[in-house]
């Protein structure tokens, strides 16, 4: 995630996915309230899934991250997501 901000900075593609679907705002989510404002702020989608149909709200709550959780939803993230096991 330390590589974002300069790429930020040189407009270069940020929802770009690893092979399992995460975005940057999957990882983000985990940990990075700065990051994932600043990702929000760019206009990336605030509710991709992956493969697994994660999204980076369900990662900031697997995480414990109540204030990215709260940005997430600001930006119209879905407080209903859910995985595709059906977990939530």
């Amino acid at each position: 995630l330390s590589i974002l901000l300069p790429l930020y900075s040189r407009h270069h593609a940020l929802d770009v996915r690893c092979p399992q679907g995460e975005t940057a705002l999957h990882l983000a989510a985990e940990s990075s309230l700065e990051i994932v404002q600043m990702l929000l702020k760019a206009g990336i989608d605030p509710s991709p899934r992956d493969v697994f149909s994660w999204t980076p709200i369900i990662c900031a709550a697997s995480a414990g991250q109540l204030a990215i959780i709260e940005r997430l939803l600001a930006s119209g993230s879905s407080p209903a997501a859910f995985t595709s096991d059906g977990s939530t």
